[in-house]
């Protein structure tokens, strides 16, 4: 069995754009819903994805206000504690882009860099082996931002950033040979709150990066 751990934010954890409190409106995307469970059910039993998302978490930056969120600060323990690993995704960056990092493209990138050190290093592991790493630019923030409830934490800049992320980020990893996938190419923002994915645009994520799963494991 080929086991995938899928690191990401709250796309990734599957925040539910449309969630209104109700009981019928879950804040959550059932397991087979979200990305990573549409991808499990596509590759078969062969594989084992394991969810990572975490709503707020950046590459590298902490968030003052909520524990926790450093990507970079977190990989290592998540790594270890389900290693061995035959690949690891990677979908980070759209919280970087919020005002309070003021983070340019570059910076952003840079965090990548270093989540990928972390992932390649073969002392991070006990077990020997180092995973592939498939790195997933995030898909870009609305146009429809502005009015977004989370128009407070972004704003018509980070929109401008999240469409420039995918090319610095296909250099990042391109230059330590991992894998890469722009997810803006299949799925989009819903029109809801110009952040997170719908029920359909989590499939088509999903149905996009099946194909490139099983050729590269």
């Amino acid at each position: 069995m080929k086991t995938i751990l899928c690191y990401g934010d709250s796309n990734t954890f599957g925040v539910n754009p449309d969630y209104d409190g109700t009981p019928d409106s879950p804040f959550r995307w059932p397991y087979d819903v979200r990305w990573p469970g549409v991808l499990a059910g596509l590759l078969g039993p062969d594989y084992h994805i394991i969810e990572e998302g975490l709503g707020g978490r950046t590459t590298a930056w902490e968030d003052q206000t909520v524990a926790g969120r450093n990507g970079l600060s977190s990989l290592l323990p998540v790594l270890q504690s389900h290693e061995p690993l035959d690949m690891v995704i990677i979908m980070l960056g759209t919280n970087d882009l919020k005002g309070v990092y003021q983070a340019s493209v570059m910076e952003i990138g840079r965090g990548m860099d270093a989540l990928l050190r972390v992932c390649l290093n073969p002392y991070t592991y006990d077990v020997p082996g180092v995973p592939k790493v498939l790195v997933v630019s995030p898909i870009h923030l609305g146009e429809g931002i502005g009015h977004s409830w989370l128009r407070g934490v972004f704003d018509a800049r980070s929109r401008e950033k999240s469409m420039l992320l995918a090319d610095e980020l296909q250099n990042v990893a391109q230059r330590y040979g991992c894998l890469f996938y722009d997810a803006a190419k299949a799925a989009s923002a819903s029109e809801k709150d110009s952040v997170h994915m719908d029920a359909s645009a989590h499939r088509k994520l999903a149905e996009a990066l099946a194909p490139l799963v099983r050729e590269s494991i």
